[in-house]
């Protein structure tokens, strides 16, 4: 292994470590902390993924390629900030 997918693969796999962690977090401090990390460890491949596609898509095609992955990535943080979900789950809007 060599490059990024050694770089993406640590950075998933401790991705999904910390988030169980918050999950079985005991204390408000403990979680704090496993949610920073699962953070960080969360926004390496999205900033890692921009020079991978840099580095296969021909400079001719680069443009919509970067721009269809920010969208996809802008839509999700925008999704994710709109919906509400009501504490009884009885209602959910988007």
């Amino acid at each position: 292994m060599y490059g990024r997918a050694y770089l993406y693969r640590v950075c998933i796999t401790l991705f999904v470590v910390f988030s169980i962690a918050c999950a079985v977090a005991n204390s408000l401090g403990a979680l704090i902390v496993f949610r920073f990390f699962a953070g960080v460890m969360g926004s390496c491949p999205i900033t890692v993924g921009t020079g991978s596609i840099a580095d296969t898509i021909p400079a001719e095609k680069r443009a919509a390629a970067l721009g269809a992955y920010v969208l996809g990535v802008g839509k999700c943080w925008n999704v994710s900030n709109t919906c509400e979900i009501d504490t009884n789950f009885a209602h959910t809007s988007c």
